[in-house]
């Protein structure tokens, strides 16, 4: 009976290891930035050394998230650090995030005055029932978040298309850059 529900127990166990460090890292003080600085890009995955490093605590900052050695939060940093380094944060600038979810991406790049295109499969696509029952969906008042800026400006920058990211509509345009999580 026990050994039934072991996957269970991994999924808890991993969760609440995740919700401690969230809880700890909220406790801790601010970390002062230096601001971004530029890094070596490379396509590659998490690193405790890049958690570590001035620059994710920089992008966590900003975000306004605990910097946890989280994958999410390396993610969310890493993003955004390639997208300022590639001059892609600048007002004026488009870009399209695809599965955006509740990413607080979007909102964060409007804020700084860049055109942002959300996406994600469409609510009645059969294969968004698993995403939708924990509100992991994209949508224009999920991506919204006012702690960067209102909802005025955030729907002045930011729109929503309901789109396959494997089968991309010819009509999409083109971006500065675009993102995917």
């Amino acid at each position: 009976e026990l050994l039934r529900d072991m996957r269970a127990m991994k999924f808890n166990l991993k969760f609440f290891g995740y919700e401690l460090a969230k809880r700890i890292a909220e406790t801790l003080p601010p970390m002062a930035s230096r601001g971004p600085s530029r890094i070596d890009l490379e396509s590659k995955a998490s690193t405790q050394a890049d958690l570590e490093a001035d620059w994710s605590r920089h992008w966590s900052g900003e975000l306004q998230i605990a910097h946890i050695f989280h994958r999410k939060v390396w993610e969310l940093a890493y993003v955004l650090q390639a997208i300022w380094q590639l001059g892609g944060m600048q007002p004026g600038k488009s870009g399209l995030g695809f599965g955006c979810g509740e990413e607080p991406i979007a909102s964060y790049l409007a804020a700084q005055g860049c055109r942002i295109t959300v996406t994600d499969l469409a609510p009645t696509d059969a294969r968004t029932a698993g995403w939708a029952a924990t509100h992991q969906v994209a949508s224009l008042d999920r991506a919204f978040k006012s702690e960067f800026l209102s909802r005025e400006d955030f729907d002045a920058r930011v729109g929503f298309r309901a789109m396959d990211m494997v089968a991309l509509p010819q009509d999409l345009g083109s971006h500065d850059f675009c993102w995917s999580i």
